[in-house]
């Protein structure tokens, strides 16, 4: 009789919530054991932290009752109905991992049953993104900057995409710099990408399109003078660029070698443009570096004898 009875219960059960179980994609098999739970699933990982909490018992018990994570226990039920009990109760958890304990005490015995599962239901949040719409970009400054805590996967996507998952960690306002994009072939075009971040629940946040202008080319740097020359404590440097750019030079007799401005958006194309320079007497490893508005560079290493 208690074997009837449990499973003409259970095909109340699946009548009863079915709403649920088509949601949820519960699939609700009645076994044989003293605890039977039915939600939460073991393993499952839940984008909500509100979560049905559907039992059934194989006979009478005097009440049930239940632990998260090794707190104390509540009681879900006294004396539980006879015919076998089932309980649809909404239960709200934090974020996160979750062991649920059930206890069924019954007149000649204490059972208790484990079950498992992950909540994750806040949606990842992406905050910025490069590089920003209309800049020059050559491939070398692509890059995500998001709020979540459980990873799953992150792709950019232009053309084809790139699968950056592993390459990026969880947690808060997390920069993930991509490494560098091959646009050789979109060398003066104009291209769009977006960033997807998706977490293990598989919630997804979405940057928003954005158009930039490739130009893997680099400047053209020439330096006509000085080269190998003595000269006074003021250099004349006669250079040309084959485009806009800044110009920096490093002296690498220094004692402490830093790169040093000459100028931004030096000279139109192809135009001269004269510079001078003041430094100390002696010898100078000089190494003068052009770079463009998409971070190409040209440079050309000059030797000076100062006196």
């Amino acid at each position: 009789m208690k074997k009837r009875g449990f499973l003409f219960l259970g095909i109340l059960l699946v009548g009863t919530v079915f709403a649920f179980t088509m949601e949820q994609g519960l699939k609700v098999t009645i076994l044989t054991g003293d605890i039977n739970i039915i939600s939460p699933m073991q393993d499952n990982i839940y984008d909500d932290r509100r979560i049905p909490v559907i039992i059934l018992l194989s006979e009478e018990a005097e009440y049930l009752k239940v632990s998260d994570n090794g707190g104390r226990f509540r009681n879900l039920c006294r004396n539980c109905d006879s015919l076998g009990f089932w309980s649809t109760r909404i239960m709200g958890f934090d974020e996160g991992f979750h062991e649920l304990e059930f206890v069924a005490v019954f007149s000649d015995r204490t059972v208790s049953q484990n079950v498992s599962f992950f909540i994750d239901s806040k949606d990842p949040t992406i905050t910025k993104t490069t590089p920003a719409r209309n800049q020059v970009t050559n491939g070398s400054d692509f890059s995500v900057k998001y709020t979540e805590s459980n990873v799953k996967e992150i792709l950019l996507i232009w053309n084809p995409t790139i699968n950056l998952t592993g390459q990026c960690a969880s947690g808060e306002d997390v920069i993930c710099n991509v490494p560098q994009v091959d646009l050789t072939a979109f060398d003066g075009q104009e291209i769009e990408y977006w960033f997807n971040v998706t977490d293990i629940a598989d919630n997804t946040d979405s940057s928003i399109p954005t158009k930039v202008l490739v130009d893997t080319t680099s400047p053209l740097l020439t330096v006509n003078a000085p080269v190998n020359t003595a000269y006074g404590r003021r250099v004349p440097f006669n250079l040309s660029v084959s485009e806009d750019v800044t110009l920096d030079l490093i002296d690498n007799s220094d004692l402490s070698p830093t790169w040093k401005r000459i100028c931004s958006n030096c000279n139109s194309y192809g135009l001269t443009s004269l510079r001078t320079k003041s430094f100390k007497t002696g010898m100078h490893d000089i190494v003068i570096r052009a770079t463009d508005k998409a971070g190409n560079s040209d440079s050309e290493a000059v030797s000076l004898d100062v006196a």
